[in-house]
């Protein structure tokens, strides 16, 4: 919680500096000023300040940001898998860097799968209004199999998630039934 918690901040800065980019920068003023009044105590002037100082150096920010952003992931799943390691019986620890880099590693496999499912999902949302194809009989709707279809791919990217999670997070090999049942 601690290190979710702490890369709350570089992950706003990132979210500024990239859509600083992309979007009006007033629009995201006014957004990012309404979200944080609302959710901080803060001086508005402090905060006006500070957004007008992260917009206008929006490279070295979100680079800065994220690389906070990935220092933090790291340590999220540092300490996931280092609690997964002693659960594990027989499990020595790692050293300080192959447990920060297997967190890294972790990190970006589950971001990588997350966005797998986040597409899957969109792309059967996008395929459900279209018509059947032509090869298809007349009389079948496709649309709850698209739907099971969506369900199914992203629970079977969960199941996967936790799979690598608990194959990799042990410091010794672990039988593919184990880590399976597990993850299931």
């Amino acid at each position: 919680a601690y290190y979710t918690l702490f890369s709350l901040f570089p992950f706003l800065l990132s979210l500024i500096a990239a859509g600083s980019f992309f979007l009006d920068r007033e629009e995201i003023y006014q957004e990012i000023e309404r979200f944080i009044i609302a959710a901080f105590p803060v001086s508005q002037d402090l905060l006006e300040q500070n957004l007008r100082t992260v917009a206008a150096l929006r490279a070295p920010v979100g680079a800065l940001g994220l690389l906070g952003l990935l220092w933090s992931a790291t340590g999220v799943f540092s300490s996931l898998t280092h609690s997964i390691n002693r659960a594990w019986p027989g499990s020595r620890p790692r050293p300080f860097l192959r447990k920060r880099l297997l967190g890294l590693g972790v990190a970006a496999a589950v971001a990588a799968l997350l966005l797998l499912s986040a597409l899957a999902t969109t792309a059967a949302n996008l395929l459900a209004p279209l018509s059947p194809p032509s090869w298809a009989p007349l009389a079948l709707d496709w649309r709850p199999f698209q739907f099971l279809m969506a369900r199914a791919a992203s629970w079977f990217i969960k199941v996967l998630i936790f799979a690598l999670l608990y194959a990799w997070a042990p410091n010794r090999r672990v039988p593919w039934h184990a880590f399976t049942w597990a993850a299931i």
